[in-house]
């Protein structure tokens, strides 16, 4: 291998000689490689055999050498080192976290030191569609558990944005999960709508797109995606990875007596609220779970930032499995209480 160019080493580091980007803190750190070093980048040997067994650049690439990709450059440069950011469900700091909050939500410690977990007011989540090309066991959208067609519609998204206006919220950070986002009947729309509203309302928003990027139809939308958004890249494909047991209902477990469910659970904090085909919700999660319970316990317009919605926390974390505490696993685990729902909404 030529070593004349290694992404490791921190002596003479590939620096660009017009905006004087260095190629390995812009690689490693998520940020901007200019298109000139890039694709000086593309061209050299060295790089190729650095990055090829990356998985992102391995899954678009299909295991080629960079020089032999039949990709555009720009085309190249957005789905990889600008800013697509390779997600992974499980971690071992997520798992002491989960530890962690299995502790707080406890009720006596509650009412020691108070709620761990509030509702989000800057980041939100939509569940654009329950539409999904895979069939990941324990989804927690129940995109396999119980298939719906269900999306939410650009009248939904058109009064999100009305009402952010009129009461004065600033979102930080919005994202469009489902599902699979993209496979929604107006992705590109909805995308064109909450740019516009960036564009003219709030242009420090984070927008971002979380995608399971399985099939040609789903990158073939992705590719089209503008650079300033964000891509959130599972990689997923037909093989089953670790989930938590979301079907495992805390209220079917003995010691779920215990638990106080208007504590939450960290998804309050780093995912936000959500908005879903149904209303909002305190998470995204909550929705999917309303859809197959039927309670029909959402909020039809957009909180107040004054509503901890502690009323559906209560409601809906009993059923949820990533309430508390549980190891993760690849096989199906469903307690009662899912059992019954899914055969009543499938009947």
């Amino acid at each position: 291998m030529n070593n004349d160019f290694n992404l490791d080493a921190d002596t003479n580091p590939k620096i660009c000689p017009l905006c004087h980007v260095c190629a390995k803190t812009s690689f490693f750190k998520g940020g901007n490689v200019c298109d000139h070093l890039f694709t000086l980048l593309l061209t050299d040997p060295a790089f190729q055999a650095s990055v090829i067994n990356i998985p992102w650049v391995n899954a678009h690439g299909a295991g080629r050498g960079l020089s032999q990709v039949d990709t555009p450059i720009r085309e190249f440069r957005c789905f990889g080192i600008n800013r697509m950011k390779i997600h992974r469900n499980i971690t071992f700091k997520r798992l002491l976290l989960d530890l962690y909050q299995d502790f707080r939500c406890q009720k006596p410690v509650v009412r020691l030191l108070g709620r761990p977990f509030q509702r989000s007011r800057r980041h939100i989540e939509m569940d654009l569609t329950y539409r999904c090309n895979l069939k990941c066991q324990n989804c927690n959208r129940s995109c396999t558990q119980a298939p719906s067609n269900l999306e939410i519609s650009l009248h939904e998204i058109d009064s999100f944005i009305r009402q952010s206006l009129d009461m004065n919220i600033k979102w930080e950070r919005i994202r469009l999960l489902g599902g699979e986002p993209t496979l929604h009947s107006c992705f590109s729309d909805i995308l064109d709508r909450l740019l516009e509203y960036r564009s003219e309302h709030n242009p420090t928003l984070r927008l971002v797109v979380c995608t399971n990027g399985c099939g040609k139809r789903v990158n073939r939308i992705l590719s089209r995606i503008p650079e300033t958004v964000v891509i959130k890249n599972t990689f997923k494909n037909s093989q089953q990875r670790l989930f938590r047991p979301f079907n495992m209902a805390p209220l079917d477990r003995a010691r779920f007596a215990l638990m106080d469910q208007t504590a939450g659970c960290r998804i309050l904090k780093d995912c936000g609220i959500g908005l879903t085909p149904l209303g909002y919700y305190p998470c995204a999660i909550a929705g999917g779970i309303d859809r197959i319970f039927g309670h029909h316990f959402s909020r039809r317009n957009l909180p107040n930032p004054k509503d901890e919605m502690l009323d559906q926390l209560s409601l809906f974390c009993r059923y949820c499995g990533h309430f508390g505490f549980a190891w993760p696993t690849r096989k199906i685990r469903i307690s009662p209480a899912w059992e019954r729902a899914y055969r009543k909404v499938m009947t």
